[in-house]
């Protein structure tokens, strides 16, 4: 799955990097069965209200690709939230399975 971060929201190193591995912890864990854990956020930044999509690419073509255009959640609630449904309930494709991961 892609690294690439798309739209900059302000966001700084770190916390990009706390969001890529929450959404890959995210799906690594739902599809093996276990509830992920969420981690607390590095910053307060990710307790606001934003919309987010996240999306999936495998060998470079999409595999998944679902968000909210409005803040319904916090950013970290957001980006594990639609992780998930990117990775399991995006209509188009078959769920993510643990040979992708």
């Amino acid at each position: 799955m892609s690294q690439k971060v798309g739209v900059d929201l302000g966001l700084n190193e770190e916390e990009k990097i706390y969001l890529l591995r929450l959404a890959r912890e995210v799906i690594s864990k739902k599809v093996k069965g276990i509830k992920p854990e969420i981690p607390e956020p590095p910053t307060d930044k990710m307790r606001e209200k934003r919309g987010a999509f996240v999306t999936l690419n495998k060998f470079g073509q999409l595999r998944g690709c679902i968000g909210y255009i409005e803040a319904v959640k916090p950013l970290f609630l957001t980006i594990a939230d639609m992780a998930e449904a990117a990775a399991f309930r995006d209509p188009r494709f078959p769920p993510v399975t643990a040979g992708e991961v």
